[in-house]
């Protein structure tokens, strides 16, 4: 069976989705979503899609919009989060996700500028926009730079209803029984749709093409109205009808060389906005200057059935028919349904293969029907985009985006530094990046997932020194964190932050050292993973204590911080830019930091020496890595591209904001300097007894 492509299905990625559940503004709206699995659970999706043979989905965001949650760097950030998600799993799962829309936070136009660009680059289709910013339309002047700039790319717009709980009638507080949502929805989209053509924005980019969300809302199914209705409305008289034929009204060859043969004639020549309303009647290209000949002539594409019968999409904008005739010839295309995986409960809404075109007016049984001739339009939109641009692209490294592999949770320092880097990358050298975070086993499953990887330079590994000591903290190691990966370089070194949960009482390391001893039970530290900078730094200050403090292992810096802000763990050691937000929000207790000297970027801590423990200083420091085979020219290219961009964060002060310090290393220098840390740290290792898990 052909492939059946569900051009609009929301999702939310891994990252964001945990961002989300952080944010006290996504709380109200997740209620409603947490119970759709599918937008969160990629195994209860998978095994939904399973049960349709040869379904694939075109991938958009979930809402809320972003810019009901956040506003300035938030909403910048969650915008690149959900991005960097949905290219991530296009890449992961092209046999089930062929493309994606964008997501984009138009509070920054400026910002939203260069989502545009970097989305671009990383592989979306396109974007989509909610109907209003707000309750700012999208028609108002502020947004046109980006009607503007996705115009330019030649890309598509996904218009989504974004209508709150209105009240139905000015009289009540508040819609009943969800109609704001089941019949408000609709009319948002229409209402978004018309205001658009009516603004001139199909003037200025006849060639725009927009993809409105539900079938179409109401314009599909309202042609005769909206013609009728705008035409008196506007005092030029009625307009005629627009035909929207049935079969066996035309042949087949006065369909495909000379348009519909029906006795009722077509409209005439408009201009202004009885050709606005024309243009909406016929679900077209929406340009408001068009004429009858080039707009409201029959614009169907037919595909032919194995049963020699012809499925018919009405309503398909020229740009489009030409790209699916140049790059897309299915057999036959259905699109199940628009929503979510979860409200598919039967194959009824399947179409029999030889099922014919009975009636173009709406009735019981047309509703599968009318998703049939757009889906058509949308399956053909996303494939085609797909592979004009696969072939558009240049033929040199890279030609593609670089996955970045973190081998940790978003949010903690090793990920907010390989953001920066990736965004650096792209604006200095034009590469596109996907940032993939892989948490687990201690680092080791991201580690594996570029191990296995193919050499070809576009996945790599970014990690701290956690890395290079996986065979001295396990005893089954996957790998050999020398051996088996390519060095490619050493960007940074940052100090550490002892922080304490704000439910213990004392002031500084020494009193702490004090109630420790009386209370050794009472204390546990956390650590982000086995043979981490925090993990070693925890051992050496157990050693230079004289103390034996429980050591638990977290999958990372975020978690084990939270646990430290709850009081369910007393301390942790990790670096100070993934702890010092919280502890300058009062979150923790920050006692001190382990390096000689205070930091720059804190200069209010004191060193662990100042603070009663002499001899704690140990920093983490930060590599990339590649697959072992990684050919000689690729390591050469990416080492000097990513130090490159390092300086160039460092000359801006980015680091600085971090906290860490510029290092700028090439393959073989990271790997002699990797072999002597392991050596140190072995040391380090023995003297304290600690024994591999």
């Amino acid at each position: 069976m052909a492939d059946r492509i569900d051009a609009w299905t929301h999702i939310f990625p891994a990252a964001y989705f945990a961002r989300l559940q952080t944010m006290a503004s996504a709380a109200g709206p997740l209620r409603r979503w947490l119970e759709l699995k599918s937008l969160y659970d990629l195994d209860h999706r998978f095994r939904l899609m399973d049960a349709f043979d040869g379904y694939r989905q075109v991938l958009t965001p979930s809402m809320p919009p972003i810019e009901d949650l956040a506003e300035g760097q938030t909403a910048v950030d969650l915008m690149r989060l959900m991005n960097d998600g949905l290219a991530d799993l296009v890449q992961r799962h092209p046999d089930r996700f062929p493309a994606f829309a964008a997501a984009l936070s138009l509070h920054d136009i400026d910002e939203a500028l260069v989502e545009i660009a970097r989305a671009d680059a990383i592989g979306a289709v396109g974007f989509q926009l909610c109907t209003h910013v707000r309750g700012t339309p999208l028609d108002h002047p502020r947004f046109l730079p980006v009607f503007d700039e996705i115009a330019s790319r030649g890309m598509a717009i996904w218009l989504h209803p974004v209508r709150g709980p209105v009240p139905d009638y000015p009289t009540e507080a508040k819609s009943r029984f969800e109609i704001w949502w089941c019949f408000g929805w609709p009319y948002d989209s229409s209402v978004a749709m018309a205001r658009l053509v009516f603004s001139g924005l199909f003037d200025r980019h006849p060639q725009l093409r927009i993809i409105t969300h539900h079938m179409g809302a109401m314009i599909p199914y309202f042609a005769g109205r909206i013609a009728q209705g705008w035409g008196l409305e506007m005092g030029r008289g009625p307009l005629r009808p627009i035909p929207i034929c049935s079969p066996g009204c035309c042949s087949d060859r006065q369909r495909t060389t000379s348009g519909c043969s029906s006795p009722i004639p077509h409209s005439p020549e408009r201009s202004g906005r009885r050709a606005a309303a024309s243009t909406i009647s016929a679900r077209t290209r929406c340009s408001s200057r068009a004429t009858s000949r080039s707009m409201l002539k029959e614009e169907a594409i037919w595909f032919a059935k194995p049963s020699r019968r012809w499925m018919r999409s009405s309503y398909l904008p020229r740009s489009v028919v030409k790209l699916m005739r140049g790059t897309y010839r299915p057999s036959s295309v259905v699109v199940l349904r628009n929503e979510v995986m979860d409200n598919l409960k039967t194959r009824e809404e399947e179409v029999s293969e030889d099922q014919p075109v009975t009636s173009s007016r709406p009735s019981a049984g047309t509703g599968i029907l009318r998703r049939q001739l757009l889906a058509t339009s949308l399956a053909g939109l996303g494939a085609s985009l797909v592979v004009g641009r696969a072939v558009a692209q240049a033929r040199k490294f890279p030609d593609r985006p670089i996955k970045i592999i973190v081998p940790f949770p978003a949010g903690g320092g090793i990920d907010a530094f390989a953001r920066l880097v990736g965004e650096k990358l792209r604006q200095t050298r034009g590469f596109a990046t996907v940032i993939e975070n892989r948490p687990g086993a201690n680092g080791t499953i991201g580690g594996v997932a570029v191990r296995d990887a193919e050499p070809d330079g576009y996945t790599i590994l970014f990690s701290a020194s956690t890395h290079v000591m996986a065979q001295q903290v396990m005893k089954h190691a996957p790998y050999d964190p020398i051996a088996d990966f390519s060095a490619i370089a050493r960007v940074g070194e940052a100090p550490m932050m002892l922080v304490m949960s704000p439910k213990m009482a004392p002031r500084n390391i020494t009193e702490l050292v004090a109630e420790a001893r009386k209370q050794p039970d009472q204390w546990t530290f956390a650590t982000a993973a086995l043979g981490s900078p925090g993990h070693l730094a925890t051992i050496a200050f157990n050693h230079l204590s004289g103390l034996n403090l429980k050591i638990v292992t977290y999958r990372g810096t975020a978690p084990a911080l939270n646990d430290v802000a709850g009081g369910h763990v007393q301390l942790l050691i990790d670096p100070v830019l993934a702890l010092l937000p919280m502890a300058n929000g009062n979150q923790v207790k920050g006692l001190a930091v382990t390096s000689a000297k205070r930091t720059a970027l804190a200069p209010e801590y004191p060193t662990a020496a100042e603070s009663g423990l002499p001899g704690l200083e140990q920093s983490t420091w930060y590599g990339v890595w590649g697959p072992r085979k990684l050919p000689a020219d690729l390591v050469a290219e990416l080492s000097a591209t990513i130090n490159a961009a390092v300086e160039e964060l460092d000359k801006e002060g980015r680091l600085a904001t971090l906290g860490i310090e510029r290092v700028s290393e090439n393959p073989a220098q990271l790997e002699q300097f990797s072999k002597r840390y392991v050596e140190r740290s072995a040391e380090l290792l023995k003297a304290a007894g600690f024994e591999p898990t």
